[in-house]
């Protein structure tokens, strides 16, 4: 098997454990990156190997949730709202990777102004279930976000968005949890994983992708990442799409399951 070139780590639940109440303003103490993982970031890094957190956080909140996370190393990239990429550098100096969030951009901008119609679709349906589910909008007052009460009612809205009429054909949504994000149906994390590793000229069999829920599986396939994995906590879909790909579903949760894998795929390669 080859060696890790590239490391892509989903964060919340991935690498630090879920928060009581899913709040992504709400972080783990300074301890949460577990001592078995520091090891195998660091072995990472030091072997050459790049990493990238590839993540739905917008990228003021990856930040802010790295600062409490306190890895003994910095990744390389970032991957934020599962499509915009940074060069993450080693003076904190943030850089868009080439054109590609601009373009990512645009065709969302594009998308959402001509969606209106189906927007207005999905207001009706989520009006009927009050304030267990309520609309998010961006920075351009497009609703971009849906947050509901809990998963399981994500589940029922997931399928009935899906099945009202005239949904544009690049419509999709991305599902982290309690969070629903609608977005372009040609980006998400495995596309931008992809458009990474293309810039960065390496080859999927060089890449292990690790992550817990519905917007990691585009990543977990075996397609993008020839090595895969999860935690133990991961959604049941995720653990099934790892197993499919002949991944490595880990017995521990988050960051100690993400350096199981880690461990178990560098040192399996070491003695092939």
């Amino acid at each position: 098997m080859p060696a890790i070139k590239l490391l892509s780590t989903d964060f919340d639940g991935t690498l630090i454990d879920p928060s009581p109440n899913d709040l992504v303003s709400v972080f783990p103490p300074k301890e949460a990156c577990h001592e078995l993982l520091s090891t195998e970031l660091k072995e990472i890094v030091q072997q050459g190997g790049i990493w990238v957190i590839n993540t739905g956080r917008p990228l003021d909140l990856l930040l802010l949730g790295l600062e409490h996370f306190d890895a003994p190393v910095k990744p390389h990239y970032l991957i934020t709202h599962e499509r915009h990429i940074y060069h993450y550098h080693e003076n904190d100096d943030i850089e868009a990777l080439g054109d590609w969030n601009r373009r990512c951009d645009e065709e969302h901008d594009l998308l959402f102004k001509t969606s209106g119609v189906f927007f207005e679709r999905v207001r009706q349906l989520i009006a009927g279930y009050g304030d267990k589910a309520i609309f998010l909008e961006n920075a351009s007052g497009v609703i971009d976000e849906l947050l509901v009460r809990d998963e399981a009612l994500l589940d029922e809205l997931s399928i009935r968005i899906l099945e009202l009429p005239g949904r544009p054909e690049e419509f999709c949504f991305q599902r982290s949890h309690i969070h629903l994000h609608f977005c372009h149906g040609s980006y998400n994390k495995g596309s931008s994983l992809s458009e990474l590793s293309r810039f960065l000229s390496i080859q999927p069999e060089h890449i292990l992708a690790i992550g817990d829920y519905h917007n990691d599986i585009s990543m977990l396939t075996g397609e993008v990442a020839t090595m895969v994995a999860c935690p133990s906590n991961a959604h049941d879909i995720v653990k099934q799409t790892v197993k499919k790909a002949g991944g490595h579903i880990s017995s521990h949760p988050s960051s100690r399951g993400s350096a199981e894998a880690i461990g178990l795929y560098r040192k399996k390669q070491s003695h092939e």
